[in-house]
């Protein structure tokens, strides 16, 4: 503002208060309560009317100079699919849902299909037991490059807790047999392959031994060649870690398997310093550690001497029948 001697300079302005009457700013407060009040019970009640389940969809309301808006139903979903999981109400996901009823002429036509022995699996059924832990039939196998096959037609039944010794000639096939019953015939090896092999329901044409491990375990004719890590207790747990046990009991399982063989004072040794009798008989506790359903023993006892032999033959008898 300009003055004689130059500009003045404002520090601050400030409107002047309007004067009010007392009592004013409490009725407006009032107002503006009793105003949000009626907006929240107006909220809920449209929240109620979406969620509101059970009454069907609502009405259309005319509108005018026009057809009526349809509405979509509203139906409270729950956050999983339906028929994830049994729910009350005689229905995976209510009976309001799916309603329950019978169907006479399914069950009818159910009925005259069993009583013809259509469908059934015994009808189907091949030869050999019905709870044969592993099978072959009509087994023929050839190794590459050779015009002799080293199995021909071998049909053979295995129930649990049996045990069966193999016994023929050397090249006779008795370690080939093995193989496929562990799926490295013909996976790992090649060759010609015809007939069939099941371990455990799994047809070995179709499963390959990493899907068979743990099922059947295989001790090897030279365990020398079996050997892995150089240190007793790490050899016996790596079959475990191979399969996928849980960490914590890998250790437990391992110190279990060496002591039902007898060997548990060799966990700290290294590998090079054991006998033929004690290394074959880690081995042997590193085959039981995957506690398997079939264990294979390919001539165990052709690196021992007669004693040894007697000895290892006489524990896997006993662990057959104490395991079943």
């Amino acid at each position: 503002m300009p003055t004689r001697r130059g500009f003045a300079r404002f520090r601050r302005v400030r409107a002047l208060a309007r004067p009010r009457p007392p009592g004013a700013g409490g009725r407006i407060r009032e107002a503006l309560r009793a105003r949000r009040r009626a907006g929240d019970a107006a909220r809920a009640r449209a929240g109620a009317r979406r969620v509101r389940v059970g009454r069907g969809p609502a009405r259309p309301r005319g509108r005018a100079g026009g057809a009526p808006r349809p509405r979509p139903i509203a139906v409270a979903a729950p956050r999983r699919f339906p028929r994830a999981e049994p729910e009350p109400g005689r229905g995976d996901g209510g009976a309001r849902f799916w309603p329950s009823r019978g169907y006479p002429a399914t069950a009818a036509a159910l009925g005259r299909a069993r009583a013809s022995g259509i469908g059934r699996r015994g009808a189907r059924r091949r030869r050999g037991s019905a709870v044969a832990l592993a099978r072959t039939e009509g087994l023929s196998y050839a190794y590459p490059g050779s015009a002799v096959p080293a199995l021909r037609d071998v049909s053979v039944d295995l129930a649990p807790g049996q045990v069966t010794l193999v016994l023929g000639r050397s090249g006779s096939g008795k370690s080939t047999l093995l193989r496929a019953f562990a799926g490295l015939v013909p996976h790992f090896h090649g060759g010609r392959f015809s007939g069939r092999v099941e371990v455990a329901g799994l047809d070995t044409r179709r499963h390959h031994p990493a899907r068979l491990a743990g099922t059947v375990a295989t001790l090897f004719q030279d365990p020398e060649d079996q050997v892995v890590f150089t240190r007793v207790l790490n050899e016996v747990a790596f079959g475990l870690e191979n399969v996928g046990t849980p960490p914590r009991q890998i250790e437990g399982r391992a110190l279990e398997a060496l002591r039902s063989v007898g060997a548990e004072h060799l966990a700290g040794r290294l590998v090079t310093e054991l006998s033929g009798g004690e290394l074959q008989r880690v081995c042997l506790a590193a085959t039981l550690a995957l506690e398997p359903q079939l264990l294979l023993l390919d001539e165990p006892t052709s690196q021992l001497d007669p004693e040894a032999a007697k000895a290892l033959i006489e524990l896997a008898l006993q662990l057959a029948r104490d395991r079943g």
